[in-house]
C-alpha cells in the first residue's frame, strides 16, 4: 500500500493555506539544516488553480527565506513567457509581483519559449536544471530537488504528464530530466514537463493542492487505494508510488474526505 498523508479542510477554508505554509517552511529550514555549505533551497511548482493558493499560503509569511529560493517550474507551456497560458506569467502575476519592492526575490528560471523547437526548449531547460541543482548519487544523477509543489486535474494528470500518453509510459524509463510534447490533450498542445523521475524519485517532498467538487472523484481513484475504482495508472497516483512516503495532500472536504 502507497503511504501518502491527506489534509483535508472545509472549502475555501484558511485553514489549508495555513498548513501548506507551515510544512513549506518546515521543508525549507530542514533542507538549510541539512545543507549548510549551500544554504540553496530547489522547488518546483506547476501552475493551474495552485498558484493562487501559493500566494494565499506564502505571502503572508515572513519566514519564507525568498532570497535562497531557485523556483523551476514542474511544467511550462511553450508559449511567450508573458502569454495568459504561460506557468511563468502566471507566478509573477499571482504571485511575485505581490512581493514588497524592498521584499528579497527568489531566483527563477523560466523556459525560453523562443528556441527553434519544443526539443530544442526541453534540451536547453534541462541543461539549465542539471548545472545548477545538485544531482542524485545514483547512477541515473538525476537533478535532485528540495519541493516539487504539483496540481492534480479532473483526469488525474499532473504536471504535464497526462493518462495514456506516450510521455507518461516513457516517462519512469527514460534518463531525461526534462521532456516535451507537442499533443497535449489540453491546449496549448505544446510543452515541457519534468519527468517522473525528477517529480518523485530524487528525494524531494512532494506536496499536492486539489480543491473542488469536481476534483472529488478523480481523487477517490488516486488516493483510496482500498476502493475498487482506485486507479494506479493515473500520473498523479504514480507520483504517489514512486514518491512513497514523501507526499502530502492538501484537499478540500468536497474533493475528498479523510
Amino acid at each position: 500500500m502507497t503511504k501518502v498523508t491527506v489534509k483535508s479542510f472545509p472549502e475555501k477554508s484558511p485553514e489549508l493555506a495555513t498548513a501548506l505554509a507551515d510544512q513549506i517552511v518546515a521543508i525549507q529550514n530542514a533542507v538549510f539544516a541539512k545543507r549548510p555549505e549551500n544554504r540553496a533551497f530547489y522547488v518546483a511548482v506547476s501552475g493551474g488553480s495552485l498558484v493562487a493558493t501559493l500566494r494565499k499560503a506564502l505571502l503572508p509569511r515572513a519566514d519564507i527565506d525568498w532570497a535562497n529560493w531557485h523556483i523551476y517550474f514542474a511544467d511550462e507551456r511553450i508559449v511567450p513567457l508573458d502569454d495568459p497560458d504561460s506557468n511563468y506569467g502566471l507566478l509573477k502575476k499571482e504571485l511575485l509581483d505581490h512581493l514588497p519592492a524592498d521584499h528579497a526575490r527568489p531566483t527563477v528560471i523560466p523556459i525560453d519559449p523562443t528556441l527553434e523547437s519544443p526539443a530544442a526548449v526541453a534540451e536547453a531547460y534541462e541543461s539549465v536544471l542539471r548545472s545548477n541543482v545538485p544531482s542524485t548519487e545514483s547512477s541515473s544523477s538525476f537533478p535532485a530537488l528540495d519541493l516539487v509543489l504539483l496540481g492534480c486535474g479532473p483526469d488525474g494528470h499532473t504536471a504535464s504528464l497526462f493518462p495514456g500518453h506516450a510521455l507518461l509510459l516513457a516517462s519512469d524509463t527514460t534518463q531525461k530530466a526534462v521532456d516535451f510534447l507537442t499533443d497535449s490533450p489540453k491546449p496549448p498542445p505544446s510543452r515541457v514537463t519534468l519527468t517522473l523521475p525528477v517529480l518523485a524519485r530524487t528525494g524531494a517532498q512532494v506536496v499536492f493542492v486539489a480543491e473542488g467538487a469536481a476534483k472529488g472523484p478523480v481523487l477517490k481513484q488516486i488516493l483510496d487505494d482500498k476502493s475498487n475504482v482506485y486507479d494506479g495508472t493515473l500520473p498523479c497516483a504514480q507520483v504517489n508510488a514512486a514518491a512513497d512516503g514523501r507526499v502530502t495532500w492538501y484537499v478540500s472536504e468536497t474533493a475528498f474526505k479523510i
